[in-house]
């Protein structure tokens, strides 16, 4: 009974660890989001540095989320070990939650190419 309850204790401390480091990511994920949505919603602006700064900083977030990902899956493999079978859920949310972190990506490079298309389109027009 003593070992099986320092096992649950062990999984549980994993667990909360690893909905800590999930939360981190997600909440960061809801921010951009609903950042680079105002963003596309409206039309470009003429002072595109401060968009353009935006995105590349998130885009570097992004890339530095890389070691969080890493951290989440370490979780779930110690999580596994423990209970001593294969948890899909956990690895089901760290496949959804890096898709979207994909995709949220994807949208900021898109959005990187709109305004220099336009910015090289003004400078043409202009010249």
């Amino acid at each position: 009974v003593s070992a099986s309850k320092v096992q649950l204790d062990n999984v549980e401390r994993h667990l909360r660890k690893f909905r800590k480091e999930y939360s981190h990511i997600h909440e960061w994920f809801v921010k951009a989001d609903n950042e680079i949505r105002k963003i596309e919603n409206k039309p470009i602006s003429k002072n595109t540095k401060e968009e353009t700064d935006w995105i590349r900083a998130t885009r570097n977030d992004i890339k530095k989320l890389e070691n969080n990902f890493e951290t989440l899956k370490s979780f779930d493999r110690t999580i596994q070990k423990e209970v001593d079978r294969t948890m899909p859920t956990l690895q089901d949310r760290i496949v959804e939650l890096k898709r979207q972190i994909d995709q949220l990506d994807r949208r900021l490079k898109d959005r990187s190419e709109i305004i220099e298309v336009n910015k090289n389109f003004s400078f043409d027009f202009y010249y």
